[in-house]
């Protein structure tokens, strides 16, 4: 159970992250927020964030319902999301300070 919800966090941060469909994404005839703005960024963390906390229900448990390595590459991935999304947002705002 645990795992096939994870999976499903994981394929959500991967739609959140996908570029190429942002501009067809529609909710409610809204478009979607793109990753690139605050309220994205917020979105990824957060889906980062579950992730993470699943990995470790999942590690305290034992490696009953994966391998390890398949949960440490998937801890990985979602550590180097944050990493990146927080060099984007620091970027942005010496941007903004320069100016």
């Amino acid at each position: 159970m645990t795992m096939e919800r994870l999976l499903e966090e994981v394929r959500r941060l991967a739609d959140m992250l996908s570029v190429a469909d942002m501009p067809q994404k529609t909710k409610a005839g809204l478009v979607q927020v793109g990753w690139n703005t605050p309220c994205g960024r917020l979105r990824v963390a957060g889906s980062c964030m579950a992730i993470g906390a699943m990995g470790d229900r999942i590690a305290n448990a034992g490696y009953r319902e994966c391998e390890k390595d398949v949960l440490a590459s998937i801890m990985t991935e979602a550590r180097q999301i944050l990493y990146f999304i927080n060099g984007v947002a620091a970027a942005r705002n010496e941007a903004v300070s320069d100016t």
